[in-house]
């Protein structure tokens, strides 16, 4: 299995630069092509992705293709930019404010290769608070989407189990080509935000199912692009409207599994150095 990554931008060059290096580094160039959309980044990353990145010998062993916007559509447009000049088995969205780290993509294609998996999300570590930041999604009593296991630390033994979920976030997102097709890419009505939650929604009510893959493992800053929140108020209202109702009438076993499960106890963060301001971190030269 070979899929195309897509990676949305919107300004944040040294987050865009991490991620580029660390993805060429610790991914096998045989399973990926890579799809590059910048939407109207006014930082420089225009300017360094048609010189620096372009011509560099580090990044010509990969089929590449860059989209440039005049706007900034969103994320949902660019991925599905990317989405619609897809010849591979799968796409994987994936945030440029991610470090992917070494033997990433296999787990992710591993799942996909199941005929009910048409979803696989990752397992992404915080550089922030040094801990869980996403091991899946389940849904609160009111129909709000939650991470499991926020920050915990990575190594827990909760953390770190393979199953179905009910979602997974669009900042590590593998989908299979035929599912992305099925449903004509992400939902053009939210706006940076919860078009993933309703996208592996729709994918369950046709029948195709959501794994949690630790196996996978990347860093994530999140929320790092200006203008990520601006219109959370109406993608959340948006998303209720369409999926409250579905979710009640499915039941909520996922939250109330998580809730016999969940411990209170501080585990105790590990500690991770961050270079001043900078994006890389120690341990990953």
């Amino acid at each position: 299995m070979k899929a195309l990554i897509s990676i949305a931008l919107y300004n944040q060059l040294p987050f865009t630069k991490d991620c580029l290096r660390y993805l060429f580094k610790n991914t096998d160039p045989k399973l990926f092509e890579l799809a590059i959309i910048d939407n109207a980044s006014t930082d420089g990353t225009r300017e360094w992705l048609k010189n620096d990145f372009a011509n560099s010998k580090e990044y010509k062993n990969v089929n590449t293709v860059i989209y440039f916007n005049d706007k900034n559509a969103g994320f949902s447009y660019a991925h599905n930019q990317a989405g619609k000049e897809n010849k591979c088995d799968a796409i994987i969205l994936l945030n440029n404010d991610t470090i992917p780290l070494k033997g990433w993509l296999e787990p992710l294609l591993e799942a996909l290769e199941r005929p009910e998996i048409g979803i696989a999300g990752s397992k992404l570590i915080s550089p922030k608070f040094i801990g869980c930041q996403h091991a899946g999604i389940i849904f609160l009593p009111d129909g709000r989407p939650y991470h499991r296991y926020l920050g915990y630390p990575d190594n827990a033994p909760e953390v770190n189990k393979s199953e179905l979920v009910p979602a997974v976030t669009g900042a590590c997102f593998a989908v299979k080509k035929e599912l992305w097709d099925l449903l004509g890419g992400l939902d053009l009505r939210y706006f940076c935000g919860w078009e993933d939650i309703a996208f592996c929604l729709l994918a369950r009510e046709r029948g195709y199912k959501v794994w949690y893959e630790p196996k996978s493992v990347l860093y994530h800053f999140e929320g790092q692009t200006a203008g990520r929140y601006a219109r959370e108020d109406a993608n959340r209202e948006l998303f209720f409207k369409e999926w409250a109702k579905k979710i009640a009438l499915w039941g909520n076993k996922d939250y109330e599994n998580y809730k016999k499960e969940l411990k209170l106890k501080d585990r105790g963060p590990k500690k991770l150095t961050i270079k001043g301001q900078k994006t890389r971190l120690y341990g990953l030269e």
